[in-house]
This record gives structure tokens, C-alpha cells and sequence, in this order.
């Protein structure tokens, strides 16, 4: 099943605020100060496509492979959807000239794990607050009435405020050496984090998010290869109950590069 959409300034400015995500490659004034659309988030068009995909009938599907591929610009139209895969499987994508969620090798998918999955129990603490509005906001944006499915989404694009916040504050030696290759200030590459993937580890009862609570990131980064590729595991809790565990697979691009992929005004 497939459905076309386009992304607006105004869907990005309201979903970016909802998740405190202050990029500003999602900010309509800068970027079209610099001659270029607003680039969608990709945990934006990825929970657009879930919602689509169960927002409506549930899921017992425990497991999300998200490759992230390309980028998508606001205003341009974009085909989002799903197919089955197999027993327990659904690919996802959402395709303008390209699928932004499949590489040569690989597809997006959401599959049911069915065996236990073991998680680092380390990582630094972060601890975010979260009110009404920002989850209200999200669900409206996005499209989300399924509570638990909306809050799980949220806290995964939420996620992204941890994990900036984490590198611009750093704790361990990794956090530290992940930092001084991304800070403008001293580092006059001007590089950035892009996701190039993530995988999203459901527990067996998901739960609801409570306002008015924080929400507890513990961040784990891992090196792969120094000043260009590095791992995350963030485990997402609040109030000790689970919400979810990611691992994310960060590469560093220039900012350069990443403006050239963005379409021109």
C-alpha cells in the first residue's frame, strides 16, 4: 500500500518543535537564506510511515530496521508506504527519485523478533522533560491517534535532542572525541551526525508516555572508525519502565555535502 504526501515548512516547524529538534537544516529561515527547501526529518517521514502502517490496527511486530539513504526536501511530493515481506515482515519506504529507506543491499523493515535481545545496561544518563503539548503536537503532526504508538514514536524522535544534547556535553572519552570532531567552533570542517541507520528493539508491553515526567535517555557511543563512524545504543526509559532500545550507526558529513543534497527554493 502506498500514499502520497508532501511535506510543508509549517509540518516540520510544528514537528521540530514538538521534539526540541533545532537543526537548521529544518529551519525555513535558514535555509532559504541560503537558497535551499527545509529537509524533512528522517524520523519524520520515518513516523509518518509507521503511523500510516499501524496506526490504525496495532502491531505485534517488535523490531525496526531503518536505513536512511537520501534526503527529502519540504514541498516536493513523496511516496510513502509499505508491503509485506514475508511471515512477521513489512518493508517500508518513501521514495521521491529514490528510496530514502533502502541502500543497494538493504531495505527497510519492521519484523517480530522472537528471540530475547540483550541490551547494554551502561551509558551516561539524560534525562529530558516532556510536557502535553510537545506530545499532543507530535501525534497532531504526524497523524498518530494509537497513544501507544504515538508515544513510542515521539520518544524516538525525541531521541535526537538526547543524543545532540549528550555530544554537545560530553562525559566519557568517546562523548569527548565525538564532540571535538563536531564542534563549529574549534573544528573548521564543519561537519554534522547523519543516521545512516537505526535499529529499534521493542519490549513485550510497550507502555504509554506519563506528561509532566522526564523521559531517561542512557547513552552508549561506540567507535567504529575514528572521526567518521560511531555506534549509539540508547536505551529510552521513564519512571523504570522501558520504552525502547536503539542502536544507531552515526556518520560524520560535511555540512557542505549535506546542503548540496537539498533541493534549491
Amino acid at each position: 500500500m502506498k500514499f502520497e504526501y508532501t511535506f510543508t515548512n509549517q509540518h516540520i516547524v510544528e514537528f521540530c518543535k514538538s521534539t526540541c529538534d533545532h537543526n537548521p537544516v529544518h529551519n525555513p529561515e535558514y535555509m532559504t537564506s541560503n537558497g535551499k527547501r527545509v529537509i524533512v526529518p528522517g524520523m519524520m517521514l520515518f513516523s509518518k510511515v509507521v503511523t500510516l502502517l499501524f496506526g490504525s490496527v496495532g502491531t505485534s511486530l517488535n523490531t525496526y530496521k531503518i536505513l536512511i539513504n537520501s534526503i527529502i526536501s519540504a514541498n516536493e511530493p513523496v511516496t510513502l508506504g509499505f508491503e509485506d515481506g514475508g511471515e512477521n515482515q513489512k518493508y517500508i519506504f518513501a521514495i521521491n527519485r529514490q528510496d530514502s529507506f533502502s541502500n543497494a543491499n538493504e531495505r527497510s523493515r519492521v519484523y517480530l523478533r522472537t528471540q530475547d535481545k540483550s541490551y547494554p545496561q551502561n551509558g551516561s544518563l539524560l534525562s529530558l522533560p516532556m510536557e502535553q503539548w510537545q506530545l499532543d503536537g507530535f501525534g497532531q503532526v504526524i497523524g498518530c491517534q494509537n497513544i501507544i504508538l504515538r508515544d513510542f514514536l515521539f520518544g524516538i524522535a525525541y531521541a535526537s535532542n538526547a543524543l545532540f544534547k549528550r555530544i554537545a556535553h560530553p562525559i566519557t572519552e568517546i562523548d569527548k572525541e565525538i564532540h571535538n570532531f563536531l564542534d563549529k567552533k574549534t573544528n573548521q570542517s564543519q561537519i554534522s551526525p547523519f543516521y545512516q541507520s537505526l535499529e529499534i528493539f521493542l519490549p513485550p508491553n510497550p507502555i504509554p508516555l506519563k506528561s509532566q515526567s522526564n523521559i531517561d535517555y542512557r547513552i552508549n557511543f561506540e567507535r567504529v572508525l575514528e572521526g567518521k563512524v560511531y555506534i549509539a545504543h540508547v536505551r529510552c526509559e521513564q519512571q523504570g519502565n522501558l520504552l525502547y532500545h536503539s542502536e544507531y550507526r552515526l556518520m560524520a558529513i560535511p555540512d557542505r555535502v549535506i546542503m548540496r543534497m537539498a533541493k534549491d527554493c
